[in-house]
C-alpha cells in the first residue's frame, strides 16, 4: 500500500513527533540532545522552517513548527537522517534509529496550538523526569520564561504574542498541569499523560459505568510494572524483608498514581504503606529517572507499554 501524502502548505503549523526504534532511547545524554538541536538549527537555516517549541525525551521528541515554504518532508528527511547517521556512527549502532515515519498533525486552531505548547513543555514532568517544567534542560520552556538564553533559531515571539506575554504563558502551563485547563476539542485526550484533577476523575467514575479511557485499572498497572522490572505482584506489594530500598516498589507507586490515577491514600492501602511513603517513592522515581539510568529505562518502557495499549484500543 502506498504511503499517504503529508499534508503541508505554505505557513502550515505542524506538531511533529517520533520515537526510538525497538523501544530504545535515542537521546542518551546531553551530547545527543545538543547535537540534535544543532541539526534543528541547520534545518532552520537550510529550509526556512520556523521552530516554535521543542521537547527531547529519552526515547522521543516533540516539535512545533511552521513551514513557510511548504517543505516539511524535505526538512524532516534532512534532520532525522543526519541524526540517525550520527548516532549510529558515534555509538556503534546499525539500522533505523527512529520507529517508522515521524508523525505530524496540521494545527489550524489557536486554542489547540496554545494547549499543545503547554503539553509539550510538560512532557518531562508527566514522564517523571522532573517535578516542574522549568527544571527540564531539553525543552524550550526555559527559553520562553527567561531561564535560558533563547537560541537564534527558536521563534518565541509568535507564541508569546498569542498568549499575551511570559506571565500568562507560565500560568497557562501550570493550569494545564493541574487540570484547570481542559484539552481543546480534537486533542488526543486519551493520551496517558494528559493529567486530570482527581476530583474530575471521581466525577467521571460516578457519571459513567466504566473508567475513563486514559486510565489503567490498578491490576493492569501492577502487571505493567512486573513486566518491565521482573518483580512479582507479591514482591511489589510486600517488599523484600531486610532489603534497604526497593526501586521496583517505588516505580509501582509512581505508576499507580500516573497510570491508574490513584491517590496516595489509595496506593498506600494497596501496598500497605502510609501516604507519606508513597510521596517519597514518587519523588525518588522522578529524581532517579533523569538521564540514562535504570529507573529511566523502566519509565520509558512503561510509557511504551501505555502507547501500545492505546494504539491497540484505537484499532
Amino acid at each position: 500500500m502506498a504511503r499517504s501524502r503529508r499534508i503541508d502548505f505554505p505557513d502550515a503549523r505542524h506538531h511533529l513527533m517520533n520515537r526510538g526504534a525497538r523501544r530504545q532511547s535515542v537521546f542518551l545524554d546531553d551530547a545527543c540532545c545538543s547535537y540534535f538541536l544543532s541539526l534543528v538549527q541547520d534545518t532552520v537555516e537550510r529550509f526556512g522552517i520556523v521552530v516554535l517549541c521543542y521537547a527531547l525525551m529519552p526515547n522521543h521528541f516533540h516539535l512545533m513548527v511552521r513551514t513557510p515554504r511548504a517543505n516539511l518532508g524535505e526538512s524532516m528527511r534532512f534532520l532525522l537522517s543526519r541524526y540517525g547517521y550520527w548516532l549510529n556512527r558515534t555509538r556503534g549502532w546499525d539500522g533505523s534509529v527512529f520507529r517508522g515515519r515521524y508523525k505530524n498533525r496540521v494545527v489550524s486552531d489557536d486554542v489547540y496550538w496554545k494547549y499543545l505548547l503547554a503539553y509539550i513543555h510538560l512532557n518531562p514532568v508527566r514522564g517523571g523526569l522532573v517535578m516542574r517544567p522549568d527544571q527540564a534542560n531539553w525543552t524550550s520552556h526555559g527559553a520562553y520564561v527567561g531561564r535560558d538564553d533563547r537560541p537564534s533559531w527558536l521563534d518565541v515571539r509568535e507564541m508569546l504574542e498569542l498568549f499575551g506575554g511570559i506571565e500568562p504563558l507560565e500560568k497557562y502551563v501550570v493550569d494545564v498541569h493541574r487540570g484547570a485547563a481542559s484539552p481543546p476539542p480534537g486533542f488526543d485526550a486519551d493520551d496517558l499523560f494528559v493529567r486530570r484533577r482527581r476530583e474530575e476523575l471521581d466525577s467521571s467514575d460516578e457519571q459513567s459505568s466504566g473508567s475513563p479511557t486514559s486510565l489503567r485499572p490498578p491490576p493492569d498497572a501492577i502487571a505493567d510494572v512486573c513486566e518491565v522490572t521482573g518483580e512479582t505482584p507479591d514482591q511489589l506489594r510486600a517488599g523484600h524483608p531486610g532489603r534497604r530500598g526497593h526501586p521496583a516498589r517505588w516505580l509501582a507507586m509512581w505508576w499507580l498514581a500516573t497510570a491508574a490515577g490513584l491517590s496516595g491514600v489509595e496506593i498506600g492501602r494497596m501496598l500497605d504503606v502510609d501516604p507519606a511513603t508513597v510521596s517519597r517513592a514518587i519523588r525518588r522515581v522522578r529524581v532517579r529517572a533523569r538521564g540514562n539510568s535504570p529507573m529511566g529505562e523502566w519509565v520509558d518502557a512503561l510509557c511504551e507499554i501505555s502507547s501500545q495499549h492505546r494504539e491497540e484500543k484505537d484499532q
